[in-house]
């Protein structure tokens, strides 16, 4: 008898899926770990630190979101909010063990603000492809 709080995704699917998510937190704790994680260089576009952090954390939830909801029926934002609150926790943790960097409440609220904005832009692009697989507009 199946699980009716379960997906029935495909293994690879989930296993992709999860890939990029891990490959998110690759990339915040890489960043992270800079003293200055501004890079000298010309392409890049100079921000509000909320902007960084709300943006940074918006592909967090929009991947979260789209892990989650591969193994998920149920509680699939809670547990993708949930996950990105335990990123941004460690994160900061972690930033306070690096030179020039340290942990900020301002900070965790703009991620988790991130967070829920790509988990909203996932829910929408999901219901929008589901609306046009279903042939309404």
């Amino acid at each position: 008898m199946s699980d009716p709080t379960l997906s029935s995704v495909s293994r690879a699917s989930v296993i992709a899926r999860f890939a990029l998510l891990a490959a998110w937190c690759v990339a915040v704790w890489m960043l992270s770990s800079s003293s200055d994680p501004e890079p000298d260089a010309e392409w890049w576009i100079s921000l509000p630190d909320w902007a960084y952090h709300g943006i940074e954390f918006a592909a967090g939830g929009f991947l979260a979101r789209n892990a989650f909801s591969a193994v998920l029926r149920r509680r699939v934002l809670l547990a993708a909010l949930s996950f990105c609150l335990a990123w941004a926790l460690l994160d900061e943790w972690h930033q306070s063990f690096v030179p020039q960097r340290h942990p900020s409440v301002l900070d965790l609220i703009w991620d988790l603000s991130g967070s829920l904005l790509g988990c909203l832009a996932h829910g929408l692009l999901a219901r929008c492809l589901f609306a046009r697989d279903r042939g309404r507009p």
